[in-house]
């Protein structure tokens, strides 16, 4: 029977760096200088997802659905502001840059998880009178290529 591991949002810590790492593996994310991103709200759903490819001939009465092209949306995570947070300001720094930067994801039973993208917005939030101020961060998730020559969107480690 498979053993099922539940993992709670609580305790996931967002950090960003830049630079290239030496490896495109577990080994070379880890080496990387990591600065932490506090105060993290949320962060959206994230991962692969394949294009919706509908064809429809005169002669059928519903179109037939396949998968098309892999595609890799962009995760949004919102953060309140956090004075002298390395972490939010190397990604303030990264908004200006065409640069990829480099994500890291530790979940609460300690998996890690490793993406690269551009920085593409750093927006304010909406202001209400009870709100806090923050920002919302969206960055890309490009493919890594991998020694092998293959490509993933993450790299994921999990705990020992």
């Amino acid at each position: 029977m498979t053993q099922v591991t539940t993992k709670l949002a609580a305790g996931t810590k967002f950090s960003i760096a830049s630079g290239n790492p030496a490896t495109k593996d577990a080994a070379g994310y880890a080496a990387l200088e990591w600065k932490q991103a506090k105060k993290v709200n949320s962060i959206s759903e994230k991962g692969k997802q394949r294009e919706r490819e509908e064809d429809q001939y005169l002669e059928d009465t519903a179109p037939t659905v396949s998968k098309g092209v892999e595609r890799h949306d962009d995760v949004t995570i919102d953060l309140n502001f956090s004075k002298g947070d390395a972490g939010q300001a190397l990604a303030q720094d990264a908004v200006d840059s065409d640069d990829e930067y480099h994500f890291r994801y530790e979940y609460s039973n300690g998996d890690v998880e490793y993406h690269t993208g551009p920085v593409l917005g750093m927006r304010r939030k909406s202001m209400t009178a009870q709100g806090k101020l923050g920002f919302v961060l969206t960055h890309a998730c490009n493919p890594i290529t991998k020694a092998d020559g293959s490509q993933t969107t993450s790299i994921y480690v999990e705990a020992v």
